[in-house]
C-alpha cells in the first residue's frame, strides 16, 4: 500500500489517529507516575534531612513534623488539613465505617463543631456540582454524538478523523465531570454513615 492509498483508508487513519492518542495518554501517564514516584518521594525525604538538622531543637522538630504530617494528608485528600481535622479524620478511618475514597470525596464538605465533633456537610454547593454536572455532560453527550453522526456520514478519511477526535474529547470531558458526580455521592452517603455514627 503506497503513501496514497494509506491517506484515503479511513481504516488505517483511524487506526493511526488511536495509536497516537494512546502514545499520548501513555507519556502523560509515565509523567504523574514520575511526579508521583519521584518529586513527592523527594519532598518527604527533604523533611526527613530537616528533621535530622534541627533534632536538638524540640519545637522546630515539631513545626517540621507537622508541615509533613500536612503534606501527608494534601496527597491523600487533595487539600490540606487542619491538625484537629486530621485527627478526626484519621479516627474515622480508623473506625472501619468509612473508606478512603469516601473521605476524599468528603474532605471538601468536612466542619469540625464544638468539641472538635466532625460532620460533614455536602449542602447546596454539592448538590450544584451534582446537577450541573449531570445537566453539562448529558448535553455534551448529545451535542458529540450530533456531530460525530454527521461526521460519519461523510464516509471521508477526514471526517473519520474528526469523529474519533471528538469521541475522545468526549470521553475526556465526560470522565472529568463523571468523577466529580462520583464526588457528591460518596460524600453524601458518607455524610448518612457519619449521621448514624454514635458520639
Amino acid at each position: 500500500m503506497d503513501f496514497a492509498e494509506l491517506s484515503t483508508s479511513t481504516t488505517a487513519v483511524g487506526g493511526a489517529v488511536v495509536a497516537a492518542l494512546g502514545a499520548v495518554y501513555k507519556a502523560l501517564k509515565a509523567l504523574l507516575e514520575f511526579h508521583d514516584e519521584y518529586l513527592r518521594k523527594r519532598k518527604f525525604k527533604h523533611y526527613a534531612f530537616l528533621s535530622a538538622e534541627v533534632a536538638s531543637n524540640e519545637q522546630m522538630r515539631d513545626f517540621v513534623d507537622s508541615v509533613k504530617h500536612s503534606d501527608v494528608f494534601r496527597a491523600t485528600f487533595g487539600k490540606p488539613l487542619s491538625p484537629n481535622l486530621a485527627v478526626a479524620v484519621m479516627q474515622l478511618y480508623k473506625s472501619g465505617r468509612f473508606s478512603l475514597d469516601e473521605l476524599r470525596a468528603s474532605a471538601t464538605y468536612m466542619r469540625l463543631g464544638g468539641g472538635d465533633t466532625l460532620t460533614i456537610e455536602p449542602g447546596k454547593a454539592a448538590t450544584f456540582i451534582l446537577w450541573a454536572s449531570v445537566g453539562f455532560l448529558s448535553f455534551m453527550v448529545l451535542y458529540a454524538g450530533a456531530i460525530i453522526t454527521s461526521l460519519l456520514t461523510l464516509r471521508s478519511p477526514t471526517g473519520a478523523i474528526a469523529a474519533v477526535a471528538v469521541l475522545v474529547f468526549t470521553f475526556a470531558v465526560a470522565t472529568t465531570f463523571g468523577r466529580d458526580i462520583g464526588n457528591v455521592l460518596l460524600a453524601r452517603r458518607a455524610a448518612k454513615k457519619l449521621a448514624k455514627v454514635p458520639r
